[in-house]
């Protein structure tokens, strides 16, 4: 889930989609292993494409460098929610014996911080696990601290600008690899189980 608001301005959203398609470099990209979604939102949720859409890493890259910068507010409520009722459908490629991560970048709050809350809890409920990213001294530490998964030393990670995001894309892709989600499962950061990944 990525902030396309405008706080971040459109300098600011490239430096994301660096971050992202570093990120996407460092996983194993096919049907059965990692699958990613991009949405974005601003005034509106905006999905890019779903987790079935694509399933290359280089199909995936070039997607991301064709993502829009939009402006407006922070909807981050909005968000939330269409990734725990849509993108992480069966139908779009969700997959019930995975486990599905999700990762909001943001540099703000959001325009409605208690129903944000709620909609976190929900995801939380419905066994998405939240990654926080936060960008930047105008980040809402206590709200990314709600919307993310625990322990916050694992689920949270901060850069100090744009320009220092990208290098967090290998320490988020590590706590990912290296996570606790050993399930035996089938063969999306992921000596591998299999993941399906939403940003």
């Amino acid at each position: 889930m990525l902030d396309s608001s405008d706080t971040v301005g459109p300098d600011n959203f490239k430096k994301q989609l660096e971050f992202i398609k570093s990120t996407v470099n460092n996983l194993q990209i096919a049907p059965d292993k990692t699958q990613v979604s991009v949405v974005t939102f601003s005034n509106g949720v905006y999905n890019q494409f779903f987790l079935n859409q694509y399933s290359t890493k280089s199909d995936i890259i070039n997607a991301i460098s064709g993502i829009p910068y939009r402006g407006g507010r922070s909807h981050t409520a909005d968000a939330i929610r269409y990734v725990t009722q849509t993108t992480f459908n069966p139908i779009h490629g969700a997959r019930g014996s995975v486990p599905h991560v999700t990762v909001l970048v943001t540099n703000g709050g959001s325009t409605t911080p208690d129903i944000t809350s709620v909609q976190a809890q929900t995801a939380k409920d419905n066994n998405v696990i939240l990654y926080g990213v936060g960008v930047g001294s105008g980040v809402n530490m206590q709200e990314l601290t709600s919307i993310s998964s625990d322990p916050d030393s694992r689920y949270i990670l901060k850069a100090d600008s744009y320009g220092s995001l990208n290098p967090l894309s290998g320490a988020l892709s590590t706590k990912i690899c290296n996570g606790e989600y050993k399930a035996p499962i089938k063969i999306i950061y992921h000596v591998f189980s299999s993941y399906s990944w939403s940003f």
